[in-house]
C-alpha cells in the first residue's frame, strides 16, 4: 500500500494522502474529535510519534522524492496557493 501511495505521488501532479477519500477524512468534526478523544485516538497518537522516531527521515526522502528535483521549502512557503503552501505541523497530543 506504502509503495502503491509513493508511486502515485512521484508519477501525480499532487499530493495524496493515505487517508484521501477514506472514512476518516469524511468524518464530521464531532465524529473525528470523538475518535481522537479516545482510547482509539491515543493508541493512534502513540503509533504516529512511534513512526515519526522511526521513519520520519526516510519518509521526508520520499516526500522530496515525490516533489521533484526542483521543489524548495522557501518557494512552497511563500506560495499564494494556501493548498500548496508547507506548514509546520504541530504535535499530535492525544485530546482528553
Amino acid at each position: 500500500m506504502v509503495a502503491e501511495a509513493h508511486a502515485r505521488h512521484v508519477s501525480g501532479d499532487r499530493a495524496v494522502h493515505l487517508l484521501q477519500g477514506s472514512p476518516m477524512a469524511s468524518a464530521t468534526d464531532a465524529a473525528k474529535i470523538a475518535f481522537a478523544s479516545g482510547a482509539s485516538g491515543r493508541a493512534v497518537a502513540a503509533l504516529v510519534r512511534w513512526e515519526q522516531d522511526y521513519l520520519g527521515e526516510w519518509k521526508e526522502e520520499m516526500v522530496r522524492e515525490a516533489a521533484g528535483a526542483d521543489y524548495s521549502p522557501e518557494q512552497a512557503r511563500r506560495s499564494p496557493r494556501p493548498h500548496e503552501r508547507v506548514l509546520p505541523l504541530a504535535p499530535i497530543e492525544p485530546l482528553g
